[in-house]
């Protein structure tokens, strides 16, 4: 019986390094983008911002494709991410980011359909 509990202890531990370690490669990729992050978030919570930042930056792409800019600005477009204010939940992070990657989807539908001339 004590070898049984001893071997779960490992799991469980196996199951907290797998966590950390998916947090810790969030937190990276999040910083990357020029998201504060504080160390306090939970694991769903950096999942949720992760979530948005990456939701974020596939309709800025959709968006730049479907509206002419210069090489520049298309880069510029691809890479920046909304900052994350000193105040900001993460959940409030992530809405604001979800809104803003909405208002992007919008226009880049809006931009597809035929103008009336």
């Amino acid at each position: 019986m004590i070898r049984a509990d001893w071997h779960d202890e490992g799991t469980r531990d196996s199951g907290r390094s797998d966590n950390s370690a998916n947090a810790e490669a969030m937190t990276r990729s999040l910083e990357e983008h020029g998201v504060d992050v504080t160390g306090s978030e939970s694991g769903a919570e950096l999942t949720m911002m992760q979530t948005a930042v990456d939701g974020f930056r596939r309709a800025a792409e959709a968006l730049a494709g479907h509206i002419p800019l210069s090489s520049r600005a298309d880069d510029l477009c691809r890479q920046v991410v909304p900052p994350r204010a000193a105040d900001e939940t993460p959940r409030q992070y992530a809405e604001r980011v979800n809104r803003m990657s909405e208002r992007f989807r919008a226009l880049t539908e809006g931009s597809t359909r035929e103008r009336p001339r």
